[in-house]
């Protein structure tokens, strides 16, 4: 598929996959799309999370909005193999178009710096036996409006992207991690750490995009007292380090996955927040955070 039809966004705008043969008794396959967008000056943030697959349940469509302090979302059941419901239609190279009783958003994403690959690393959880996750990153700018209750913001701001494919179960897999996505004023930083069922050790996997550049291999947090990340070292695979301190985060938008049947669930949800490096850079972004409920 050629550049131009994705936007830009190469690997964040791979299509659903409905050729996929998927046999009888195979575990779930699933298609994630996660688009997050925010203007801090203007007190906006939002996330449209989709998933959807050809033999499993979860199939979801989510925009999410927290606007001047004020929430609202929209939340329906996907067709297999689509990213797009009767509320939400979602363009993978780069617009989000939603509309509800409470909210409206008409928003286009563009790219910057280029895609993180986690795939190779496995970071991401699967399922054991089967071929890694497919899982990518990035970020950009988002321009548009969005509308909640009697109120219309022109925005212009800036975007976070990930886009997953590959055979998935959260709550047979993931134990706990977090993720985060940060855009500073020259450069980009994403690290994922997950603890699985699958591995002995806890999986750590990031990068560096623009103009600084590198890979991430170890992480250590300082949480608050609310759970929150607070503090983050973060080491490199040359041998250098990064500390980051975070702030309290300026929104947060809960983020359901899966469609658990048991008393075993995965509890998420996405913090928008500041962060500052130990040298001085500013930076903004979001912290995805989960852990399993099993307790029933």
């Amino acid at each position: 598929m050629d550049s131009d039809h994705r936007g830009g966004w190469g690997p964040l705008a791979e299509p659903v996959h409905p050729d996929r043969l998927i046999q009888p008794g195979d575990p779930p396959w699933r298609e994630n799309a996660w688009l997050a967008f925010y203007d801090r000056p203007q007190g906006v943030y939002g996330v449209t999370h989709v998933t959807t697959s050809p033999n499993s349940g979860g199939l979801r469509s989510r925009c999410s909005l927290v606007a001047d302090g004020r929430e609202a979302e929209i939340i329906e059941a996907l067709a297999p193999m689509e990213f797009s419901s009767p509320s939400i239609s979602l363009d993978l190279a780069g617009h989000i178009v939603a509309k509800g009783p409470d909210l409206a958003v008409d928003v286009t994403l563009s790219p910057r710096h280029h895609a993180c690959d986690y795939s190779q690393s496995q970071v991401l959880p699967g399922l054991e036996g089967n071929e890694p996750l497919q899982h990518f990153q990035q970020t950009g700018t988002a321009t548009g409006s969005v509308t909640l209750g009697d109120t219309t913001l022109t925005i212009d701001g800036a975007s976070l992207r990930d886009r997953t494919w590959g055979f998935r179960d959260e709550a047979a897999s993931w134990v706990e991690y977090y993720a985060c996505l940060f855009l500073f004023e020259d450069f980009d930083l994403a690290i994922m750490k997950f603890r699985s069922t699958l591995r002995d050790d806890d999986h750590v996997a990031g990068f560096l995009m623009g103009a600084r550049q590198g890979e991430i291999c170890g992480s250590r947090v300082v949480r608050d007292a609310w759970g929150g990340l607070a503090r983050m070292e973060l080491d490199l695979t040359d041998g250098a380090g990064i500390g980051l301190t975070v702030e309290r985060p300026e929104a947060r938008i809960f983020v359901p996955l899966g469609e658990p049947t048991t008393s075993a669930a995965l509890s998420a949800y996405d913090d928008f927040a500041e962060v500052r490096t130990t040298d001085g850079a500013v930076g903004f972004g979001a912290i995805e955070q989960g852990i399993l409920r099993r307790l029933g």
